[in-house]
């Protein structure tokens, strides 16, 4: 053991105390609306689907993360790496915020699990304390284990919609939240999305967001910001630069999926955009949605599986809630909505042939005799990879308006779909609810 004496002994216990009692990130910054900025153009730039999958950025890769993980994960990276401070409301219900500036996360060592050479039992083994990156991985995993979008609601207020900007969120408390990657010149907002169950996966990109109508009566849902520290206990709705505007859009046209998705892009548009731009797009956006859909099914049959190995046929009411896609499936439906909307326009006529027999050949089927190789052609959804099933959009429509498509993931995968040819019957208690 080394002994310290006279100054040198002094120095030595100066440095000590601070490496004990230091946060998990020093601040020399303050939040600003330049910062704010430069967040949401950070956010724009750096922060993609594949985020926690880049190896060498070895602060996020290999974080296992859910929808308001995701959130809290961006807000955390920035903050630390432009050492400003990062901190919100304490979701283990005290009164204090939960903050970069807490030296709890100094005092954690690290463990090992190690096999004694005498008795061949295994220890655990108090190892160093953290380094400052496994200290900041670990804070992120804390704060993320201790969040729901529940808390996200705490944190954040709502804003006018033409303020919209990168970095912002769209919120569904209890069950959902998006990261606004985009806003374009035309209105049409790009988000990013993780989802449950928390896992090692790229987010889901959506380029033409069908935003929920907002109707929580305590205003918790819609677009969203996070508040500014020194307002992170004052109420939402009391925020400087709050808005409930988007209540009374969405009360203007009546819970109007597609009218309330038309008006925040006309509200956020620099430029009108062309009728066959537009359709395009919201086509093309419809496809991929759809298709993102894909995962989820899949993942929630390879689950069944496996709970099959265990000798159970139905999920518990945790894991039936974080497979099930009533919200996803809804919002799919919706996003066809905002499409048939062009079938209805004046501009319906102006379009190319070749796009107006795309859309028609989803809604209209029998004006379009070719109506199942054009949708294979533009939109195969492989919904059966292994057996080499594929959807066209127009098959996946009729299976949204007829319900037989289910969100229920202890459906078989024709179910989950809707070619079954019957709807599905719940059998699982987590399925009907208890």
């Amino acid at each position: 053991m080394r002994l310290f004496s006279g100054a040198a002994a002094l120095s030595a216990a100066l440095l000590l105390a601070t490496a004990a009692n230091s946060a998990v990130w020093e601040d020399a910054r303050e939040w600003s609306p330049e910062w704010e900025k430069r967040y949401s153009s950070w956010v724009e730039r750096f922060w993609s689907a594949d985020a926690a999958h880049r190896e060498d950025d070895p602060d996020l890769f290999g974080l296992e993360l859910d929808c308001a993980d995701a959130v809290y994960t961006m807000r955390i990276i920035f903050a630390q790496r432009n050492q400003l401070p990062f901190a919100i409301n304490d979701p283990r219900g005290r009164r204090k915020l939960l903050s970069n500036r807490s030296t709890a996360w100094d005092k954690i060592r690290q463990r090992f699990v190690v096999e004694d050479d005498d008795t061949g039992k295994m220890r655990v083994v108090k190892g160093d304390y953290l380094t400052d990156r496994q200290k900041l991985r670990r804070f992120i995993d804390d704060v993320n284990t201790f969040t729901t979008t529940q808390s996200l609601a705490r944190d954040t207020f709502p804003i006018p919609l033409s303020d919209l900007r990168p970095g912002d969120i769209y919120l569904v408390p209890g069950s959902h939240a998006f990261i606004i990657k985009d806003v374009g010149p035309t209105g049409a907002i790009t988000t990013l999305s993780a989802s449950s169950p928390r896992a090692w996966r790229r987010m889901a990109r959506v380029e033409d967001f069908p935003s929920y109508v907002p109707k929580d009566r305590s205003k918790r849902d819609g677009y969203r910001r996070f508040k500014p520290i020194s307002h992170m206990k004052t109420k939402a709705s009391k925020v400087p630069g709050a808005s409930l505007e988007q209540w009374k859009v969405a009360k203007e046209f009546k819970g109007d999926w597609a009218a309330f998705t038309l008006a925040t892009q006309d509200a956020l548009a620099r430029y009108e955009e062309s009728p066959y731009a537009r359709a395009l797009r919201r086509h093309d956006a419809v496809c991929d949605y759809a298709d993102e859909r894909v995962t989820y099914v899949d993942e929630a049959i390879s689950h069944l599986e496996r709970i099959g190995m265990e000798g159970r046929s139905c999920m518990r009411f945790g894991e039936y809630a974080e497979y099930s896609t009533p919200s996803r499936d809804k919002r799919l439906r919706g996003m066809f909505e905002v499409l048939r909307v062009e079938m209805e326009r004046d501009s319906w006529n102006t379009l190319r042939p070749d796009l107006r027999a795309r859309i028609g050949a989803i809604f209209a089927p029998s004006l379009y005799p070719q109506s199942t190789s054009v949708g294979l052609e533009t939109c195969a959804i492989p919904v059966d990879y292994l057996g080499g099933k594929n959807l066209t959009l127009a098959e996946l429509w009729q299976g949204l308006e007829s319900g037989l498509v289910s969100y229920d993931p202890h459906a078989p995968r024709e179910f989950r779909w809707g070619y079954g040819g019957e709807k599905w019957r719940p059998t699982c208690r987590s399925a009907r609810g208890g």
